[in-house]
């Protein structure tokens, strides 16, 4: 799951723990990767999930 534009938190109404744990408990083993276009946080993870992802099925890498 991609929790989108995090550099926005800060001004928002949004608890995040309280989302992690209400997601906790419908699926407890959900990957989660917090990005940000503007910021760049969590680019890098969001690009190295989705080569492992495709590695998976190909067994090639590249970078992203």
């Amino acid at each position: 799951m991609l929790v989108n534009e995090v550099d926005l938190l800060p001004y928002l109404d949004f608890d995040l723990e309280f989302f992690y744990h209400n997601l906790a408990k419908v699926n407890p083993t959900t990957e989660v990767i917090e990005i940000s276009a503007r910021s760049g946080v969590g680019v890098d993870a969001w690009c190295d999930w989705l080569l492992a992802l495709r590695d998976g099925a190909s067994g090639h890498r590249r970078a992203c």
